[in-house]
């Protein structure tokens, strides 16, 4: 559910129009953080059918699982962030169907690759502190994805300051 092409071809989607979008009497970062707002609506359903399946089925603690949601909620923004940021960075503006934005787009690859590393980030340091105490594991995991979502929106930032220049 964290990488999805809702957000990673966000922006390639609107292909030639992209232009008059920018004519718009709204801010580049007000139309960013809707685009963001659906990929973390996505991510929210997914973690929420995710945490009511493990709810019912492993029996855990309510505030283990509440933790669990609120890293889960910077993971998706973490990877929202990063995927939008990717979409912006190198939009395929140039298709003749919406479906051709999003099969021929290697925005979604890219996306999934930083995913991986992203997850890898969130897993060495739980591996490594588990012995140490779940709590401490916890504790680690949610630090990164705190530093992943400052890191994300900083650099999401970034690219919508310079989203004027993107061509179509």
């Amino acid at each position: 559910s964290m990488v999805n092409p809702a957000v990673s071809t966000a922006i390639s989607r609107e292909g030639s129009r992209w232009p008059f979008a920018l004519t718009f009497p709204v801010r580049q970062r007000t139309r960013f953080a809707a685009k963001l707002l659906v990929g973390l609506e996505i991510n929210l359903v997914c973690s929420l059918l995710i945490a009511a399946v493990a709810w019912f089925m492993i029996p855990l603690n309510p505030g283990w699982l509440l933790a669990a949601l609120g890293i889960s909620f910077l993971v998706g923004l973490a990877a929202a962030a990063f995927s939008l940021w990717t979409d912006a960075l190198h939009p395929h503006l140039q298709w003749a169907s919406e479906m051709e934005a999003i099969k021929k787009n290697f925005n979604q690859v890219y996306g999934m690759l930083l995913w991986v590393v992203l997850v890898a980030l969130y897993v060495v340091p739980a591996v490594l502190l588990w012995k140490r105490g779940g709590g401490i594991a916890l504790a680690a995991v949610a630090l990164v994805a705190l530093l992943e979502a400052f890191l994300a929106l900083f650099l999401l930032s970034r690219v919508t300051e310079k989203s004027t220049t993107l061509q179509a």
